[in-house]
């Protein structure tokens, strides 16, 4: 939609010197931007990347859909309203995520009072509102409030935020997100040609997760994965292939850099089967994979993971000594009781201590099978289902699922055979860590897997929205000093 927008916008229009950002709370733990009167070449790409999506048969009807079930209601409104925004549009999040939280809504118009009436309700506000000279505030749909004020419509869902941003606006105040240290340094790092970008508190984030959430409620001990949690930017980038993601962070506690050396990150995906839909890889396994397993071996026993994962996989991460990869497929997806297919393929170490792992599952439950004339070790116990592991030509297999794509995928090409894989190569790096996501091959997945009774209302407010989404890849990498650079890129043809 934010595509759309950019293309849609008279170019006549001239934006304010204010950012968003300049609005919002210090304490924001979230903030979104979206610049719809970008440079011309991000204009370019906008309508080229639009005409993609609108070029779908069934497009217009998929859109009246999904305006519908969002909070403007009705393509009409949207298209009266997409005329009057003439720069920033920005949502950010502060108070209390876990008990009062409070959203800020802020967009540059041509008209902002005509903008916020046509999202108007008929209440009153409260009695003992306080109301500035030179703005109203409304009140809105959805409980609401909205005010229009020097170019800017301003809402929110509590009026105390909505006055404190107006006070900025006002320059009564120059406490603002744009003014923190954090979000300073970071935005600065972006590129400056961009369509959006995004800040997020992710220690703050995780710190309320990790008390409140499902996994924590689970006795999971999240505790090993904080130091990757930190303050992050992200920014949106279009060209004429999808939208070019960069990303900037900074680490809760610094580490070392991850040193590729001679060993290619990118090795073990030629180890992943071609129809691989999700592949994570990298270097140090230990380092990159280390936080999960502590994570998943504190929740063994509970309901998401059965103990004979978190053990074969804690003891086979310690076997690995170069690149790995894990992989997701659609495995028997679709059957009944069927699941997808897991995988993690590694370079070995020196010395492989499979007996080791063997000695940590219960007694009489590893027997040894033949693949395509390999032998791997294989365990059966519920509710793990089938799990195999074993060493092939000095590369370490742990596989949930039918092993046989898995052990031959090196025979028919790997990953590399995989066509949406190659679109986004060159964003994934030697030193690693990597992620490939086969958006196409994820859709085709599912709508080979649907039921009937689903197949006609996904055609009609879905597919075509979907359909121009081919795939994602992209690399993160880290600084001796904390501080975290990734890049990624997200197909769309």
């Amino acid at each position: 939609m934010a595509t759309l927008g950019c293309s849609v916008i008279p170019a006549s229009t001239t934006p304010g010197q204010t950012g968003a950002a300049e609005l919002a709370a210090p304490e924001s733990w979230v903030f979104v931007s979206i610049n719809l009167r970008p440079g011309p070449t991000q204009l370019l790409h906008a309508n080229q990347l639009a005409d993609v999506f609108t070029s779908q048969p069934g497009f217009e009807h998929a859109m009246e859909h999904l305006v519908e079930d969002s909070p403007i209601g009705s393509t009409d409104l949207l298209r009266e309203s997409l005329p009057l925004l003439n720069g920033e549009v920005a949502m950010s999040a502060s108070g209390q995520l876990d008990s009062d939280p409070h959203l800020l809504l802020t967009a540059q118009s041509s008209d902002p009072t005509r903008l916020l009436s046509l999202y108007r309700a008929p209440d009153k506000l409260p009695p003992g509102t306080p109301i500035r000279t030179g703005e109203g505030i409304y009140t809105l749909r959805s409980g609401l409030f909205g005010a229009a004020y020097k170019g800017w419509a301003v809402i929110s869902d509590d009026i105390s935020t909505l006055q404190n941003a107006l006070d900025r606006l006002d320059g009564a105040t120059s406490l603002s997100l744009a003014h923190e240290r954090p979000f300073q340094s970071l935005v600065e790092r972006l590129p400056t040609e961009r369509a959006a970008y995004a800040y997020v508190d992710g220690g703050r984030l995780f710190d309320v997760f990790g008390q409140e959430s499902t996994i924590a409620r689970d006795s999971a001990d999240l505790q090993p994965l904080r130091p990757a949690a930190g303050p992050r930017a992200v920014s949106a980038t279009l060209t004429s292939d999808g939208v070019e993601l960069h990303g900037e962070g900074m680490l809760a506690v610094a580490g070392d850099s991850a040193v590729a050396g001679e060993v290619d990150a990118r090795a073990a995906f030629a180890q992943l089967p071609p129809d691989t839909l999700v592949a994570y890889g990298g270097t140090d396994p230990p380092g990159r994979l280390g936080g999960l397993t502590s994570v998943l071996n504190s929740s063994a026993g509970e309901s998401f993971v059965a103990p004979e994962v978190a053990s074969v996989l804690g003891a086979m991460v310690d076997q690995l000594g170069g690149s790995f990869a894990v992989g997701l497929s659609a495995g028997t997806l679709g059957e009944p009781n069927g699941a997808p297919s897991l995988y993690l393929v590694g370079a070995g170490s020196d010395q492989n201590d499979l007996a080791g792992i063997e000695a940590l599952l219960p007694p009489k439950s590893v027997g040894q099978i033949e693949v395509d004339g390999r032998l791997l070790n294989q365990v059966t116990t519920a509710p793990a289902g089938t799990l195999s592991y074993g060493s092939i030509d000095n590369w370490l297999y742990l596989i949930s699922g039918d092993p046989e794509p898995v052990v031959t995928a090196a025979d028919v090409g790997g990953l590399e055979a995989n066509a949406r894989y190659q679109m986004v190569r060159s964003h994934l790096t030697s030193g690693g860590p990597d992620l490939f996501v086969d958006l196409e091959g994820a859709r085709v997945a599912l709508e080979e897997r649907q039921a009937a009774e689903e197949v006609a209302m996904y055609e009609q407010a879905d597919r075509p929205l979907f359909t121009p989404l081919r795939a994602f890849g992209g690399n993160t990498s880290r600084d001796r000093n904390g501080e975290e650079h990734s890049q990624a890129l997200l197909i769309i043809r």
